[in-house]
């Protein structure tokens, strides 16, 4: 049987969060290089311009290392899937007629969708999701929206404080 419950966070993550590993605190630096990741030679152009895009900051965050290449050459691969499929669909549009006239479903459709859910399948593993931010921004106070703050002041004046 599996392992029960959502994956683990990597250790940089759990750091960024405050948590540490309950059986043994953090790792150390040594084992955690940040040296070593680079984009292979053969990735397409906007796949590696997606690697130059997201590597630095993964990399200053501590997230990447020379083991994670092949996952951030996974997402950075998806990215190219993504943008070519979605140039084909702009291209060619959603639905394609076949040769006795039957409309079918342009195949770029699915590859964008297949890319698109392993987009987010690899941005999790580096913290790279809209909800890990947050996780990460937990103890964050955010700032009040400009209509939140109104309704304040206009209760505050109506009940004569």
């Amino acid at each position: 049987m599996g392992r029960r419950g959502p994956p683990r966070d990597p250790a940089s993550l759990r750091d960024l969060k405050g948590s540490a590993h309950k059986r043994g605190g953090r790792l150390s630096d040594e084992i955690r290089p940040t040296q070593g990741a680079t984009a292979p030679r053969w990735l397409p152009e906007e796949a590696a311009n997606e690697w130059r895009r997201v590597a630095p900051t993964l990399r200053r965050l501590k997230l990447l290392t020379a083991l994670d290449r092949p996952t951030l050459t996974t997402y950075c691969l998806a990215w190219q899937r993504l943008r070519d499929a979605r140039v084909l669909i702009r291209e060619l549009g959603t639905s394609l007629t076949g040769k006795k006239g039957t409309p079918y479903t342009n195949p770029a459709v699915h590859i964008e969708s297949a890319a698109a859910a392993e987009i987010r399948a690899t941005a999790r593993l580096f913290g790279m999701s809209p909800t890990d931010r947050l996780q990460l921004l937990g103890s964050i106070e955010l700032p009040e929206s400009p209509a939140k703050a109104r309704s304040k002041s206009t209760r505050g004046a109506h009940s004569g404080q």
